[in-house]
């Protein structure tokens, strides 16, 4: 099942099989039936992340192939050092 994720603006819907590869993570963790305390979506039915759009999308992709690429088109607004930041837990 797909999930809403509303992130700093932008919106993606990663599949269960997706979220699953890392369960260790926010996105991961939150569709685990022991964790349904996680799971408080807005009244649009969206779950909001105050990350920025830019590296979530990295961190999906990484969620999807095991590997993090990083865009040649995001200058050095993107870096591996702000996906990590972005990447962790709160």
């Amino acid at each position: 099942a797909r999930v809403a994720l509303s992130v700093g603006g932008g919106r993606a819907e990663p599949d269960v099989s997706t979220r699953a590869q890392c369960p260790d993570t926010r996105v991961g963790a939150m569709s685990h039936p022991r964790n349904r305390h996680m799971r408080r979506p807005d009244k649009r039915g969206e779950y909001f992340f105050d990350r920025d759009p830019r590296c979530f999308q990295i961190i999906l992709n990484f969620y999807r192939t095991g590997r993090v690429f990083l865009p040649h088109d995001t200058g050095n607004a993107v870096t591996s050092a702000t996906v990590a930041a972005e990447s962790s837990a709160e």
